[in-house]
């Protein structure tokens, strides 16, 4: 991978993201085309394995055959230090987040933005599948996730990724879901990291999904209120194959990608689907 030397980084415009979501570095506009990524933390294990996914993602650009990845550019280094790495800008484009939160997002839209998801993985899982690569998002969330002006998905944020070879550090929807340690197929090492695989990433999306549909963040929900939720989707008209989908991540058994089932979703349950009215209807809150 080549490297690219910054001369100066105070005065670099800082690109306005999620804030809530930037906890491994600032993101600067190098240039009318090429964002710079400087990490907070430039020691360890940590650092060594960011550095590796994306010289690795760079490597391997030509096999992943897929414009669907943002992928890192150049290793960034100031006075001496690799401090992070260049990117291209994706201009005028929202988050997946922004998008599925948006009142000026239809329905109909949503769910589409939600199955190019899917699709994604579908495309990943038949390249691994062809012995061309052994590829892991591990890091797949919401604010990850670009929409273009023309309303093509880019993954973004890829220095998590797992190519077969590195050991990437456990992305935010695994290491922060306590309901996944007694579940045999989601592996983790001694320090309670995840070995990142397909079901990992299948489980990341699923919990998209489900955090678009009920406007809240289902992986932090006890898994008994997670399948009582479940079962109150049911009662209001959705789908088996769906709902299976959604019932399979804390299920033994290879996690199932729904992308086809979304188009299921039903039309007219849209101001019922929200945990909060969910919550209220089991009696949880007044």
């Amino acid at each position: 991978m080549k490297v690219v030397k910054i001369d100066e980084i105070k005065n670099l415009k800082k690109l306005d993201i999620c804030s809530s979501q930037n906890t491994e570095g600032n993101i600067y506009i190098l240039n009318n085309n090429t964002l710079l990524k400087v990490l907070y933390n430039k020691d360890g294990e940590d650092f060594a394995s960011k550095l590796q996914a994306v010289s690795l993602m760079k490597d391997k650009e030509k096999e992943l055959q897929a414009d669907e990845f943002v992928i890192p550019t150049e290793l960034a280094i100031y006075k001496n230090e690799v401090i992070g790495y260049t990117v291209p800008y994706i201009k005028n484009a929202h988050t997946l987040n922004e998008m599925l939160n948006s009142k000026l997002v239809s329905r109909k839209d949503k769910i589409r933005l939600l199955k190019k998801v899917g699709q994604i993985l579908k495309k990943i899982e038949y390249i691994n599948k062809r012995g061309i690569l052994d590829l892991t998002i591990n890091d797949l969330h919401e604010d990850n996730i670009l929409v273009t002006k023309d309303k093509k998905i880019k993954l973004i944020d890829l220095d998590s990724v797992y190519l077969g070879n590195n050991y990437p550090v456990g992305a935010k929807y695994l290491i922060e879901n306590d309901n996944l340690y007694d579940i045999k197929k989601y592996k983790c090492n001694e320090e309670g990291i995840f070995y990142p695989d397909r079901n990992t990433d299948i489980y990341c999306y699923n919990l998209i999904i489900l955090n678009a549909i009920s406007k809240s963040r289902m992986d932090y929900t006890s898994l008994p209120d997670f399948f009582s939720y479940i079962d109150y989707l049911e009662s209001i008209g959705y789908g088996d194959k769906l709902l299976n989908s959604f019932k399979k991540i804390y299920l033994e058994g290879n996690n199932i990608n729904p992308y086809n089932y979304l188009t299921d979703i039903p039309a007219n349950t849209k101001d019922k689907e929200n945990y909060m009215v969910y919550a209220k209807k089991m009696g949880y809150i007044k």
